[in-house]
């Protein structure tokens, strides 16, 4: 109408600038490494303290581990010498195959000299005693020296053909204290050991010396005559001496492993009051699992010294009843003979009660840690609630009894067992005294008889 016409005109898109795109790819980018470094930087320092912790903690297992060896070598290295223990135990991880295999052979051969030595004077021992001594007395020498050559016998076959159980029996020791330290940050150490082990191998050499040197005054007069008893009876009670120290040298480990875990459980449950639940409750589950490693260690360490503790409380119980006897058959006669015979009577006295006595002393000491431990769990269960399921548990796992204190299912290993062997050697003793009054009232009536 007017002429006008309206033109209706579409925005058509911009071109996409490239230059702009990149620039947001780059900010895009840096951003996110920005981010990552931010992120890192952040957990850096964590890092760091855990590889701290970490080189901490293998460093000082690395210390441990020389430490006890170093507290072992002493004992190791007799032990090798007397055929008492494998070779190369002192270095588990640094032994060449030439260089073990060398010493193996070395100790074959000196095993054999030793046994072949202890055979030989026990033999000539025994004419010499059935010669002097009275005829009811030569039976039990005669039951000694089988003892000893038996006795000998099991503990270097042992040597030879146990040396996994021997290893064992050291690397668990430094397992268990690596989890001690892992858990529960503890400073270990093994100077208590190496002075048990001190003193120990201190009382055996003064053993041997004092039996040298009484050897060499009953047979002055002849050097095949010290060297056989020697060979007799000096040698094969400083073997299995050194056997039975070593023993002695783990159940006291044992022991004071079972104090520590008493400590740490009435640490435990004395911060249960203050601390969170949760923690407590883990704490008391590792607790009680290395409770548990003890007591299987304990097992396996009974039953792989049970035949030769066997042998030592059936020696122990002849040997006590007999020398007994012969203090009261000698004690009266003033000879040289006399004077030698009850001096290795009271050193054998002496040296047998020690024995059984030190045996069942360290086992009554762990058995009384884990009474303990019970009691004092119990004395707890009431106190928290929440904690009560987890205390409980471990009490049903400390009251149980395992049979770890009876070897061959004979002899439990506890101080009660001292007072039982009171009445056998008693009975004994009295058989030979019962024995000996008719054997000379009827030698007697015999020798007037013949008159």
């Amino acid at each position: 109408m007017l002429g006008i016409t309206f033109e209706t005109t579409h925005a058509s898109p911009s071109p996409i600038n490239i230059k702009d795109l990149c620039a947001l790819r780059t900010m895009h980018v840096r951003a996110t490494i920005a981010d990552n470094v931010h992120s890192r930087t952040s957990a850096a320092p964590q890092v760091r303290e855990a590889i701290l912790i970490n080189e901490s903690n293998q460093n000082r297992m690395k210390s441990l581990e020389l430490q006890f060896h170093k507290a072992l070598r002493p004992l190791l290295i007799i032990s090798e010498i007397l055929v008492c223990a494998p070779v190369g135990l002192q270095n588990l991880h640094n032994q060449s195959n030439y260089c073990t295999f060398c010493r193996k052979c070395l100790q074959i051969v000196w095993g054999l000299i030793a046994y072949i030595a202890v055979a030989h004077g026990s033999y000539n021992e025994y004419f010499f005693l059935s010669a002097y001594l009275p005829t009811q007395e030569v039976p039990f020498y005669l039951s000694e020296f089988a003892f000893y050559l038996l006795h000998v016998l099991l503990i270097m076959l042992a040597s030879y053909f146990g040396r996994k159980t021997f290893t064992f029996s050291l690397t668990f020791i430094l397992d268990f204290d690596s989890k001690l330290l892992k858990h529960f940050k503890l400073r270990m150490h093994y100077k208590d050991l190496r002075k048990f082990l001190r003193n120990h191998l201190s009382l055996n050499f003064a053993f041997f010396l004092s039996a040298v040197m009484l050897g060499f005054i009953q047979r002055r007069s002849s050097l095949f005559g010290i060297l056989t008893v020697n060979t007799s009876y000096t040698l094969p009670n400083v073997i299995t001496q050194t056997s039975l120290i070593q023993y002695y040298a783990l159940v006291y480990v044992v022991n004071k492993r079972m104090q520590l875990l008493y400590q740490l459980i009435e640490q435990t449950l004395q911060q249960s009051l203050k601390q969170n639940i949760f923690n407590v409750q883990q704490r008391l589950r590792v607790l009680r699992g290395l409770s548990a490693d003890m007591d299987a260690y304990t097992k396996h360490l009974n039953d792989a010294f049970a035949i030769p503790l066997l042998l030592f409380f059936m020696a122990s119980l002849k040997s006590l009843s007999f020398y007994i006897f012969t203090l009261y058959k000698w004690i009266d006669q003033w000879t040289d003979l006399s004077y030698t015979v009850i001096s290795y009577a009271i050193i054998e006295i002496c040296w047998q009660f020690s024995r059984a006595f030190l045996i069942l002393h360290f086992n009554q000491a762990i058995q009384n840690q884990r009474k303990q431990a019970a009691i004092l769990l119990t004395s707890f269960s009431s106190a928290v609630e929440r904690l009560e399921p987890t205390i409980n548990r471990f009490i049903m796992q400390l009251s149980t009894d395992p049979r770890n204190y009876i070897i061959c299912g004979i002899i439990p290993l506890n101080m009660h067992v001292l007072m039982t062997m009171f009445f056998p050697v008693s009975a004994l003793f009295i058989f030979l005294v019962q024995y000996d009054i008719t054997y000379e009232a009827l030698t007697s009536a015999e020798a007037k008889h013949e008159h």
